[in-house]
């Protein structure tokens, strides 16, 4: 993540963790980054952005984030 992006801007508000989380767009396609201060989280934002970085707008309104009741993570989640 860009440093300039580590600043309370783009601090998310409401997260027990610190986290930080911008984008970018580049040729129609959505680019996300983000990071924390918690590892756990870290591995949580390393998912979300697989799924959801360098993709069309279009397409990332289309995928439900059904995977974390799938493997279980929505129930560790804070609303």
């Amino acid at each position: 993540m860009k440093p300039e992006w580590q600043t309370e801007a783009y601090q998310l508000k409401g997260c027990q963790s610190v986290v930080y989380f911008a984008s970018e767009e580049k040729d129609g396609l959505l680019y996300f980054s983000a990071s924390s201060d918690a590892a756990i989280v870290q591995g949580l934002i390393a998912l979300l952005l697989r799924v959801y970085s360098a993709r069309k707008p279009a397409e990332i309104l289309s995928v439900e984030p059904v995977f974390l009741s799938e493997i279980g993570l929505d129930k560790h989640l804070s609303p």
